[in-house]
């Protein structure tokens, strides 16, 4: 018995109701307040935060990756508003009643950058590289099936295991499932695709390193045909050319934003919000970005032992941390939920485990581990000061304890390359955007960021992809929730958003998990 499309939302329900939404909720041809008309201007400029290490969409989990080539691609879903999945270069799909075998009807008539029209080997070919490469793939893809065509505008998939969450995978922001042409797939290579074509509203044009990335409106966009809603819909861009320029300099961003070298300035630093609050030039806005935590490598060195990491944990004093990572308390929220505590996903189950401050039953616990005092690897990077002072916070309330900590700080493209190889660190604290349901969170991977290879973990996936209701894959992602805190799987801080700065002059801006320019025009 197939179940329809909409009967799949119903029973995921896995819908987080978060006050972001993606610009251009109003009409597409008018402002949010109707009172101009948008039309396409020439250029926008906007300053990035950081430099991307590469545009393939499948070969880092950096945020700065999805940041800057999520105009380039789409995929079969894209997130709405609620976070939950829906068709955008799909029309319609089907799925069984044991969540296994899912059947994929294609938009026709949906052209790529470079004219050709996407068809199902386009579709297979990307789907079947993202599953090899994305690190939460192998959670509802158990073992190693594959998409397959059916004909020019079906694809279908059967899986081994019930996999409920499918779709919320494939909408991960981290690692997206990106379509696009067959031959840019063949001819990827172990640095990536060597084209960046897709099928969204924004072209490549022009990568010039450490500097900018340039695009250009797809003037044959074509979209799903119902209104923006999150990064799913009518992605409508209002300007001809659109310049990320790379600023890795908070100060510079400010600067570049107040003196209207920028339209649009990414993650302003706390420090400097009062000052551009107050001027009527600037308007700032609110991006719900993701979760802090202290991924920790389980695959080799101290943090193997469980009481090693319990240590850390009962060490570690989340208030102090966070402080200096997210200065501004209307921007943080701390609590122990791996997931997004407002969402379906958010529990409270483990939350005695966590934030503790207690020294002396971590010291107690690195005793009874046999810690030998060989040095802890914590990583950081250049790209995030604010990582930076955190990760010194974190060293000296491990090193209180008894830890030794050997802080290397690189920059990003380096630091990235390192956290990939569990035999070059221990730890790192770092955030990722946010995810839609726990078997995409990166740090509950069996690679990086998570380096998990507890069997408890793999069992909670089944339950919740083969649960009966939603209400019963809650019930086991709780229970999970509950051993990752009490192993100290790794160390959970907190979910945080950053001021994004913008000219007055450019309306009806809203970010979403991150940058985001669709339906954004220029008033004057």
């Amino acid at each position: 018995m197939k179940r329809m499309k909409r009967l799949l939302s119903i029973l995921l329900a896995a819908v987080m109701c978060l006050s972001v939404t993606a610009c251009g909720g109003g009409s597409a041809d008018t402002g949010a307040d109707g009172s101009k008309t948008a039309t396409v201007s020439d250029v926008l400029k906007v300053a990035m935060a950081v430099n991307p290490p590469t545009l393939d969409p499948w070969l880092s989990t950096a945020a700065a990756v999805r940041d800057t080539n999520r105009g380039i691609y789409e995929g079969l879903f894209e997130l709405d508003e609620n976070l939950e999945p829906k068709e955008q270069l799909c029309e319609s799909y089907t799925v069984d009643a044991d969540y296994k075998e899912w059947t994929f009807k294609l938009r026709q008539g949906v052209k790529f950058h470079n004219g050709d029209e996407m068809k199902a080997e386009d579709v297979v070919a990307s789907l079947n590289c993202w599953a090899a490469n994305n690190v939460a793939a192998p959670s509802v893809i158990t073992a190693g099936e594959k998409f397959e065509k059916v004909d020019d505008y079906t694809v279908k998939i059967s899986l081994t295991k019930p996999a409920l969450t499918l779709l919320n995978v494939l909408t991960s922001p981290c690692q997206f499932a990106a379509i696009m042409p067959e031959k840019c797939v063949n001819s990827r290579t172990s640095t990536g695709v060597t084209e960046y074509i897709g099928t969204g509203p924004m072209k490549f044009e022009e990568w010039k390193q450490d500097s900018y990335v340039r695009f250009s409106r797809n003037e044959e966009y074509t979209s799903p045909g119902y209104a923006l809603t999150g990064e799913a819909g009518d992605k409508t861009i209002y300007y001809k050319e659109v310049y990320y320029y790379i600023v890795t300099d908070s100060s510079i961003r400010t600067a570049g934003i107040q003196s209207g070298e920028y339209d649009i300035s990414q993650s302003i630093s706390y420090d400097d919000l009062s000052m551009l609050k107050a001027n009527p030039e600037i308007k700032i806005v609110n991006n719900t970005v993701g979760n802090y935590a202290v991924c920790l490598d389980k695959k080799n060195g101290s943090f193997e032992n469980e009481k090693v990491r319990q240590a850390a944990q009962y060490a570690i004093d989340v208030d102090e941390i966070m402080a200096v990572v997210v200065p501004d308390e209307d921007y943080v929220d701390k609590y122990s939920s791996y997931m997004y505590k407002n969402g379906a996903w958010g529990t409270d189950s483990g939350s005695q485990y966590w934030n503790q401050k207690d020294t002396a039953k971590a010291k107690q616990l690195l005793q009874e581990s046999g810690y030998d005092g060989t040095p802890i690897v914590m990583l950081s990077t250049t790209a995030y000061p604010t990582w930076v002072d955190g990760s010194l916070i974190l060293k000296q309330q491990l090193e209180a304890v008894g830890f030794n900590v050997d802080l290397q700080i690189y920059d990003w493209a380096t630091m990235l390359d390192m956290k990939k190889d569990p035999s070059k660190f221990d730890c790192a604290l770092l955030w990722w955007p946010m995810s839609t349901v726990p078997t995409a969170l990166k740090l509950n991977q069996t690679t990086q960021d998570g380096w998990i290879s507890f069997p408890e973990v793999s069992e909670g996936f089944e339950k919740m992809n083969s649960a009966s209701s939603t209400e019963d894959a809650k019930q086991a992602w709780s229970d999970l929730n509950e051993f990752l805190l009490k192993t100290a799987s790794s160390l959970s801080l907190a979910y945080f958003s950053e001021p994004y700065a913008t000219a007055s002059s450019v309306a009806n801006y809203k970010p979403f998990i991150g940058m985001a320019i669709y339906g954004c025009y220029s008033n004057k």
